[in-house]
């Protein structure tokens, strides 16, 4: 399958050179931000700087919006079903561009990672009508409907697994299953299912705080735009209701933060239904995609998609999927440059 994504510079070229000089030109350093013993379910709990980081085996895009807002998009190409990915709220590509996670992947996947509006190189930020998980969902909704996904599965950690909840919840074509990391339900997850841990030091908290403002900073972000992006999880309510109903397959993962007694699925406020599966990630805290972690959590993510792909083989009777995935030509545009404007 061929796609080419139009490039911004065809509707706009200041859209265009906006993005070129807040993306591809001057970028933060990416510095890892607080020291912790490596035995600690929290060593990784951090707040990355804007990404500075690209893999040659992905190709980078951009995508202008129904609101000509530009999301940047990764793509490695497969032969298999493909597996979108949503970074978290202070996230970018760089949750995913690992070779601890990447290597882990079954090779023959085709991968998307979408970085959400303002972060890495997406641009603007959201505004208040847009900082919403439904909002965040229709985006990728209009990614894979323009890309012409056939046999797709999303991914996302935390606010990306509750936009990846929200796209199940909207049933668009070729979703086959959702695995969220650490992708909350709804809110009130976080104080029922780990309100038994140890209160942060104020120091922690202060370390907290300037890890946000250092990401904020590196983003171009104002004070007000980062406000309406952490308060956004707190807002959306359709979690639960889609969990009771979807009969999609999904997959919840989530780091046992080392606790004697992990919470059950009522505290997480997850329905027990044979299509939902919930797995824990031994020594993790909340950022199971470090990565120390990301190894364990791509070859969960194989074994799930294996079973479904398997089970709708058997069930359609078809064991030819080479239809299925994406397929990457040459005229893709790039950071670099674009190949092909027309």
């Amino acid at each position: 399958m061929r796609f080419r994504p139009k490039p911004p510079l065809l509707r706009s070229g200041v859209v265009f050179l906006v993005w070129w000089n807040l993306t591809c030109g001057l970028a933060a350093p990416a510095t890892r931000l607080t020291e912790t013993p490596a035995s600690s379910a929290a060593a990784d709990d951090f707040v990355p700087t804007k990404a500075t980081i690209d893999r040659a085996d992905f190709t980078t895009h951009a995508f202008v919006l129904r609101d000509q807002a530009l999301l940047a998009y990764y793509v490695r190409p497969g032969t298999g079903p493909t597996l979108v990915l949503s970074p978290g709220t202070h996230g970018d590509r760089s949750t995913y561009f690992t070779d601890e996670f990447l290597s882990s992947l079954d090779a023959r996947f085709g991968v998307v990672i979408i970085e959400t509006r303002g972060q890495g190189r997406s641009w603007p930020p959201p505004t208040t009508a847009q900082a919403t998980i439904e909002s965040y969902a229709a985006d990728v909704i209009e990614v894979a409907r323009y890309l012409k996904l056939t046999n797709w599965y999303v991914s996302g950690h935390s606010l990306g697994g509750m936009t990846a909840i929200e796209i199940a919840g909207r049933k668009p074509a070729g979703l086959r299953g959702v695995i969220t990391l650490e992708g909350w339900v709804h809110f009130r997850a976080t104080q029922l299912a780990f309100s038994g841990l140890p209160a942060a030091t104020q120091e922690q908290n202060a370390e907290g705080r300037r890890q946000r403002e250092a990401r904020r900073i590196s983003q171009r972000w104002t004070p007000e735009e980062n406000a309406l992006l952490t308060g956004m999880w707190r807002i959306w309510d359709h979690g639960e209701a889609i969990m009771r109903e979807t009969a999609l397959p999904f997959l919840t993962l989530w780091g046992d933060r080392d606790l004697a007694v992990r919470p059950g699925r009522e505290k997480l406020l997850l329905p027990d239904r044979p299509n939902v599966q919930v797995g824990w990630i031994a020594g993790s805290g909340h950022y199971i995609t470090a990565p120390r972690h990301a190894g364990d959590v791509a070859a969960r993510i194989n074994r799930f998609i294996h079973e479904v792909e398997n089970a709708t083989t058997r069930k359609s009777g078809d064991s030819s999927r080479s239809q299925h995935g994406i397929r990457v030509s040459s005229d893709f545009q790039t950071c670099a440059g674009f190949s092909n404007l027309n």
